[in-house]
This record gives structure tokens, sequence and C-alpha cells, in this order.
């Protein structure tokens, strides 16, 4: 009896002995591979900063992030160190506006020393697009025929589109008179011009707003319905009744053209301004594109009519000698 207890006992330590060391070598088999982080993802900062966010592997104690400029880096050792912890953010404030950067990001389990494989992507850094929105000027302010135009100036390292919004309201009681918006492209470093055409049939003191960006400007004038509205500040009559050289553009619409308000005929090419942008559609800013007038068809008509008449004549002469 004794002797059966002895090999029962022995029988069950050797069947816990083999049943830990199955699932020893089951979870051996199970931590032998470790996945990288996943939603591993890139994105700009307005400060032309790279965000990096990424999920962590449920199996990983820290995440090794490395990046190098123009490729990727080839090991856990390559490239230039970014991050090793345990979060799943972080924003990497070393990097340069003009560059290209890949980044790739492996997973760490330090009990079992443990790496994963990688995971990447890349990034064009450059500084965002940064609106300004300035010289708002009235081309004209006589109802119905209200014309409106601001510059529009990305002075950021982007090209981008904007969205501007603008309303026309009264200045004493804040009523809207009309509204509107418009998207647009503004490449960086430059400017764009943006003109409106409200509708309204108030006479008075207005605002015109604009606003997009991040950036925003008004101004305040009043709308009139006679060509000479009373006079403006320091008794000079509204830039936009005003057309100093008399080519029949006002000054406001000069500025907004880029002509010389004081000059008919800016590229002195023999052709006013108002001619060439109103009427012909050239520029009247380069004397080599001005309106090519027509050769008088009448020029070429009479001379070659003329010397068919003369061949005709000489034919008749020569019949009637012949014939005498």
């Amino acid at each position: 009896m004794m002797r059966s207890s002895v090999l029962l006992i022995l029988f069950l330590l050797f069947s816990a002995s083999y049943a830990l060391g199955d699932t020893q070598d089951n979870f051996n088999i199970t931590i032998d591979v470790i996945a990288p982080p996943s939603d591993f993802t890139l994105s700009l900062t307005p400060s032309a900063t790279v965000q990096i966010n990424w999920t962590k592997n449920i199996a990983a104690d820290t995440t090794l992030i490395r990046r190098k400029p123009d490729s990727y880096p080839t090991s856990i050792t390559d490239g230039d160190f970014v991050y090793n912890s345990t979060g799943e953010t972080y924003i990497d404030g070393d990097v340069v506006s003009g560059n290209t950067y890949y980044y790739r990001a492996w997973s760490y389990n330090a009990t079992f020393n443990l790496w994963s494989t990688y995971t990447g992507s890349y990034i064009l850094v450059q500084i965002p697009a940064l609106f300004d929105i300035k010289d708002i000027v009235i081309l004209n302010g006589i109802i119905p025929d209200l014309s409106i135009m601001c510059i529009v100036e990305n002075t950021g390292g982007s090209d981008s589109d904007i969205t501007v919004s603008w309303q026309l309201s009264r200045v004493d009681t804040g009523f809207i008179l009309d509204s509107g918006a418009d998207t647009f492209a503004v490449p960086a470093g430059s400017e764009k011009i943006y003109c409106i055409t409200p509708s309204t049939t108030y006479v008075g003191l207005c605002s015109i707003s604009f606003t997009g960006g991040n950036a925003s400007a008004s101004k305040t004038f009043t709308t009139s319905t006679i060509a000479a509205p009373p006079s403006g500040g320091a008794g000079k009559p509204p830039l936009y009744t005003v057309d100093s050289d008399g080519d029949g553009l006002t000054d406001a619409e000069e500025k907004n053209y880029g002509t010389d308000p004081y000059k008919k005929d800016t590229d002195g090419d023999g052709y006013n301004d108002y001619d060439e942008i109103k009427i012909y559609g050239t520029d009247p800013l380069n004397p080599y594109d001005y309106p090519k007038k027509a050769f008088p068809v009448i020029l070429f008509i009479i001379p070659v009519f003329g010397l068919f008449l003369i061949v005709l004549l000489a034919k008749n002469n020569k019949k009637k000698r012949n014939t005498g």
C-alpha cells in the first residue's frame, strides 16, 4: 500500500513538472516575436516641428524612434536618435525647414531583450502658411456698383488655400448689408488681389471687413449715389472718385492695376492705360504688349484696283490697235 502511494506521488510530480515545462515552452514561443508600433503618423505643427503619434505594442516596454534626412535608418543604431520611452506621442523640434526626414520606429521588450521589426514614414518640413490681409482699397463706392479690393499675403513657406470671408455693414447700427466668402490658393511668399462687389442700396457710412487664415482687416467708407460724393478727410475726395491723370481710370483702379495714377500712358507705348485695360486687354505695364491696329484694308484695295484698271485699259487699247 505504501509502495503504491509513493508511486502515485512520483507520477503526480512528474506530470506537474511536464505540464509546467510545456507551459514554459509555449510561453517562450509566443514572445519570440513582437510587433512594431502601429498607427505611426507624422504631421507638421504651426511652428514647423514634427508631431509624431503611434500606438505602442501591448508586449513592448518602450518605443525607439530614429530618423535620417533623405533616407530611412537601416537599424536601431543608424541615423539620429529621436525618442526611446513608454509614451505614444512626441514632438521632434530638432528639424530644419526645407528638408525631408525619414522616421522609423521599433518596439522593445526589456524582459526578454526582444526588438520588433520597424515601421516608418517620412515628411517634408516647411514653414506653414502664414496669412496677412492688408491694403483695402475702395475701387468704387457708388451704389449699385460697389467694388472693393484687398491684398491677401502668404508670408509662410508653404503653398496653401485660404477661405476669406467678408462682411459689409452699417457703422451706426452694425446691421449687415451683404456678406460672402471665397476660397483660393496663395503660393508661399506671394500676394493675391482679392476683389468683391457687395450689393446694397444703403447710402451712408459703412464698414467692410475681411477675415481668414487667422488674419483680419477692415475699413470704413461712405457709399453714395452720385459721381462726386462728399469729400473725404482733410478736404480730399475719396480715392475711388479721383482720376488724377484723366485717362478714365480712377486713382484707386490705377493702384489695383499697378499703373501710374499721374500718367495716362504708364508704359509709353502710345495707348493710354484705360484703353489697354478696358478695351484691348493688353498689358499697360509692358511697352511691347500694345493693341495691334489692323492694316487699313482700303489702303490695300485702292492700289490693287488701280493696277487692275491699268491692265484692263492696256488690253482694250491693244485690242483696238489690232482691229484698226
